[in-house]
């Protein structure tokens, strides 16, 4: 009875096995749910490509409005997890999946966790003069 209760468990778990950073596989939930976490904590957190010094060189060149003092100070605060999670529960459901490969159904339902990684690597790439 016991087995039978096992693998019925086992059926309905989506990912019981999954490859971490470095190759090796994992099988327990708390691994694979650290392995997720290091995922986007990489993702939210990375610098990027090095191309953004042609980016802003380009934007440079264009005859941008100017914003008056109080709208700059709105937009250079920090970027907030209430902020990035309220956004995150708006992703349209019908796109494709972006450049992780993740569904936006996968993002809303981890918001939270997803949320605070963004929120986190925002401000990194401010400080390294990354669009963002």
């Amino acid at each position: 009875m016991r087995d039978g209760l096992l693998k019925q468990q086992e059926s309905l778990d989506p990912l019981l096995t999954l490859r971490n950073g470095v190759g090796n596989l994992v099988h327990s939930q708390a691994a694979i749910n650290g392995v997720f976490q290091a995922h986007f904590r990489a993702i939210c957190m990375s610098r990027g490509e090095d191309k953004h010094d042609h980016g802003l060189a380009l934007l440079a060149e264009i005859d941008l409005p100017r914003l008056m003092a109080e709208s700059r100070a709105t937009l250079q605060k920090p970027i907030t997890r209430v902020e990035v999670v309220a956004a995150v529960k708006k992703f349209n459901t019908a796109n494709s999946p972006g450049s992780d490969g993740l569904p936006a159904e996968f993002d809303q339902k981890y918001a939270d966790q997803v949320g605070g990684y963004a929120a986190e690597g925002v401000p990194g790439g401010h400080a390294v003069g990354l669009p963002t």
